[in-house]
């Protein structure tokens, strides 16, 4: 169970600690601290998942636009301006977000390149496996000289039990998955050189950017609700839970091509990583306000996906 391995559960800094780390395990990740321990002299910061506090993005992060009756029209989480390939259909939408550029996405992309390699390089020396036989095998990025405040260090990396490898890893991996697919490239098992893509390489279009983040928030309180389902034996005593739990089974979720009350808890906890990685990177390349893995950003609630 990871509250053996040394990982820091449920507790956030500045913040008091939320308790309930004796439920946290490999099938239930509700208050798992996703992120490593901050070595000294470093600038790395851990990044959370918790269910049981609502946060709310960076102040700002919301428009509410009116029509003109003065009514209330809608929320605008998407942005007209930046360089993208196109730009918001929605004659309605303001520029209420500022998106990272071109230039820092893929220096991004090219460090968490490199985290994913070292990451799976300590999972399998734990593991007594060769690193081809892991089913993660994007090829090491070369020389990173940008943006090497998101390397992981290799001595926090060298004090990671196998759970905790485990653990970020899969949650490495959905980030540098969503940073692949930003630039058009599906495929992060064969990833593009991003030290040297070109001028005119096409991104993702707000837009679609906002609906990618619409679909992760979604997936990711639906596992986190499974899990919790399946783990917590008080969930169903919660009026709460019960509430959620009407809107979970209303909602029906695919992941990993079935039905997520289908997945076993070892699935279950790998996609929960992975979309919590995912969920990061999204919120980090459409606003400039995110810190890369900082507080909060894996964090989803129901106000998230209501």
């Amino acid at each position: 169970p990871l509250q053996h391995s040394g990982i820091r559960l449920g507790h956030k800094p500045g913040r008091a600690a939320s308790g309930r780390a004796d439920v946290v395990g490999r099938g239930l990740l509700t208050e798992t601290v996703f992120g490593s321990p901050q070595p000294r002299g470093k600038s790395h910061s851990p990044a959370y998942i918790t269910r049981l506090r609502p946060v709310f993005p960076p102040r700002g992060s919301h428009t509410v636009l009116q029509n003109a009756d003065g009514e209330r029209a809608r929320h605008v989480d998407c942005v007209t301006s930046g360089e993208y390939d196109d730009g918001v259909a929605d004659p309605y939408a303001l520029a209420s977000l500022n998106p990272r550029g071109r230039g820092s996405l893929a220096a991004a992309a090219q460090a968490v390149q490199a985290n994913v390699v070292a990451l799976r390089v300590a999972w399998c020396k734990r593991a007594g496996l060769d690193p081809i036989e892991h089913d993660i095998k994007t090829p090491p990025p070369g020389p990173v000289r940008e943006a090497r405040e998101l390397l992981i260090d290799r001595h926090v990396i060298k004090d990671y039990s196998l759970d905790e490898v485990t653990l970020r890893l899969r949650q490495v991996w959905g980030e540098f998955s969503v940073l692949c697919w930003l630039f058009h490239h599906e495929d992060p098992q064969h990833p593009p050189p991003f030290c040297k893509l070109p001028q005119d390489q096409p991104m993702r279009c707000p837009s679609h950017i906002h609906a990618k983040l619409v679909e992760v928030q979604a997936g990711l309180w639906r596992i986190v609700h499974e899990q919790r389902a399946r783990n917590d034996k008080d969930a169903k005593n919660d009026p709460s839970f019960r509430r959620e739990h009407e809107i979970a089974l209303s909602r029906p979720v695919r992941i990993g091509g079935m039905d997520v009350r289908m997945c076993n808890d070892e699935d279950l906890f790998c996609f929960a990583c992975e979309y919590a990685g995912m969920l990061a990177a999204v919120r980090w390349a459409i606003d400039d306000r995110w810190e890369w893995e900082g507080p909060g950003i894996m964090e989803v609630t129901l106000n998230d996906v209501s």
